[in-house]
């Protein structure tokens, strides 16, 4: 194949951003990511036009502080999935003359990523925004939750950068950056891991909390292989949590069907348990995740969780083993197939989606959470499940994207199915109906969700745009 002269995508994708804008100590700034495709023979005038547009977009980011060491290092995370999302193109032969939509996300580099946006509205007028850029070489958002009743609104922020994936000859490396704002509270984190094409990695990272003894350090070496079927990691680590040192580690393994984890840090141990079935009809293929994590452990909290979400048409995406890996591998596990860290609580959200990801399979889906709070209340119990009826009657016009579903909670207090207007410890039964369908590149999902016992109504929206 030979490059064509002309901007194969000027027009038709010049841009894809995602804006954030944050409160707290960075309010009414924007923070832009921009994956340019004006890109046409390199060092040509369409490729000077982009590198000017870049840097242009990057001095925006105002540098409010000088001396911030997290925003200096997210803007850089930033800067290197545009360099290195743009190089990563720029390596691929592309078909001339002409070049569409379609053949774009043909590149290793897009193919399978995503933007995703989902938008929680509740009756007493709260509500939350969430923005996912999820792709091979860069994976973050951002969003935001409104009180329209007296709280203090919350705005986070992050991503993760992949900069030699179109250099695997030289190894892995990822970067992350998080941080949460709410109020004149702060919570950041930054990450960082590179692999050798041996299989051999080295990592670490740093949390910090403004108002919170909680922060961390941690160090971690780990080697990654495969042995026949069956894909494995081995992590050795070190963390330092409110000034406490502990030694650590984490093993998993897995094949096509299944996955077991199990890991300690000293401050908590987790287990995964994760089974996806052989095809069995076109729609039928049982999906299966239990995840446990108990913090009583260690100095500090004495939560603990048991999670287990179920489908019997699964679709690859949450109940995957890659997505697993994330879960499985503890907050310094450090894994870009599904990044989480150390903000990935109720009380310190991330943009990476967790309790409120419905878009788990078809026919039947299904998602129990059992947990106790820091302070040793009664556990919270939590069960939703939803079902496509005409999904087993091989109905497949628009009536097959159709679900209806309904919860119990006991008490009412597990985020996000916690009722807005529900007082302490009261019990909650719900019903939902929907539809998740895709309209060519693009999955829509809709929910209304109804609270009978507090008489409040949850609207959820969200749009994913496959690229």
């Amino acid at each position: 194949m030979t490059h064509s002269n002309q901007v194969p995508i000027a027009t038709q994708l010049h841009s894809i951003k995602t804006n954030w804008t944050t409160g707290g100590l960075f309010k009414n700034k924007e923070y832009f990511i921009v994956l340019s495709n004006n890109y046409g023979i390199p060092d040509s005038p369409a490729k000077s036009r982009v590198d000017h547009d870049l840097k242009t977009e990057i001095n925006v980011v105002e540098n409010l502080y000088s001396n911030s060491v997290f925003e200096t290092a997210f803007k850089g995370i930033c800067a290197a999935s545009l360099i290195f999302a743009q190089s990563a193109v720029y390596a691929q032969d592309y078909t001339p003359p002409a070049v569409n939509a379609d053949d774009y996300t043909q590149s290793p580099y897009f193919k399978g990523g995503k933007l995703d946006s989902n938008f929680n509205y509740y009756d007493n007028g709260d509500f939350a925004n969430n923005n996912i850029l999820w792709t091979p070489v860069f994976k973050g958002g951002g969003g935001t939750s409104i009180s329209q009743t007296g709280g203090q609104d919350l705005n986070y922020y992050g991503g993760y950068v992949r900069p030699l994936v179109a250099k695997p000859e030289l190894g892995e490396l990822f970067l992350g950056a998080q941080q949460v704002l709410q109020g004149d509270r702060i919570s950041s984190e930054m990450q960082g891991e590179y692999r050798l094409p041996s299989g051999w990695g080295i990592g670490g990272g740093f949390v910090d909390r403004s108002q919170s003894k909680q922060d961390a350090k941690f160090a971690s070496v780990s080697y990654k292989n495969q042995w026949q079927d069956i894909k494995y990691q081995v992590t050795m680590q070190w963390q330092r949590f409110d000034e406490k040192d502990y030694g650590g580690g984490y093993i998993a393994a897995y094949n096509k069907e299944w996955m077991l984890s199990y890991g300690n840090d000293g401050e908590q141990w987790r287990s995964t348990l994760g089974y996806v079935a052989p095809q069995i009809t076109e729609k039928l293929r049982p999906a299966l995740e239990v995840l446990y994590v108990d913090n009583s452990i260690g100095k500090i909290g004495a939560d603990k969780t048991l999670m287990v979400s179920g489908s019997l048409g699964f679709s690859k995406g949450f109940l995957s083993h890659e997505a697993r890996m994330g879960r499985a591998m503890g907050p310094t596990g450090m894994q870009f197939s599904n990044p989480l860290g150390y903000l990935n609580t109720g009380t310190d959200p991330t943009f990476n989606r967790r309790a409120e990801a419905w878009e788990l399979g078809g026919l039947f889906n299904f998602r129990y959470i059992n947990s106790s709070d820091a302070s040793g209340k009664p556990r919270t119990e939590t069960f939703e499940a939803n079902l496509f009826p005409a999904q087993f009657f091989d109905i497949d016009n628009l009536l097959s994207s159709v679900f209806i579903g309904g919860g119990l909670t006991n008490p009412n207090g597990t985020t996000p199915y916690k009722s807005t207007q529900a007082k302490t410890d009261q019990a909650g039964v719900s019903g939902s109906m929907g539809y998740i369908k895709r309209f060519g590149a693009v999955d829509t999902n809709v929910r209304l969700q109804h609270d009978f016992d507090v008489d409040d109504t949850q609207v959820y929206v969200g749009a994913q745009y496959w690229l």
